[in-house]
């Protein structure tokens, strides 16, 4: 991955946000499509690939929309949401819990443009678990 690749499409996908927004506020499955697909392959992931993508990853009692696999298991989990959305709701809780039940050491919940991930186990309140945020 080369910055100025990844910086062409982060550029990309904002447009395409802000073009679609009404639709992808609306629509989970489209935003996984047009901005957190993408933006995974660009950092080397191949999503067509289940020994590295796998999405709907069966996780304890529920799943997860992504499970991003290193050596056979799954190294974090993602939970997506549409367009817009809090990203501090279930959501957050839930994908901990897949992590959890899955002993997944990373978690990151997204939109699409927000992304926050978080450190599975680390002994503290979820909210000082986050490594990182960016939009």
């Amino acid at each position: 991955m080369q910055l100025d690749s990844l910086h062409t499409l982060i550029q990309t996908e904002k447009e395409r946000a802000d073009q679609h927004a009404e639709l992808l506020r609306r629509n989970e499955s489209l935003t996984r499509y047009v901005l957190i697909d993408p933006l995974l392959r660009e950092l080397g992931w191949d999503t067509g690939n289940p020994d590295e993508v796998i999405a709907e990853y069966s996780a304890g009692r529920g799943r997860a929309d992504y499970a991003l696999i290193t050596d056979g298991k799954p190294i974090i989990m993602i939970e997506a949401k549409s367009l817009g959305s809090n990203l501090h709701d279930s959501g957050l809780t839930q994908g901990i819990t897949y992590c959890v039940d899955t002993g997944t050491p990373y978690f990151a919940v997204t939109d699409g443009m927000k992304w926050e991930v978080y450190e599975t186990f680390k002994p503290v309140q979820t909210d000082e678990k986050i490594l990182i945020a960016f939009d």
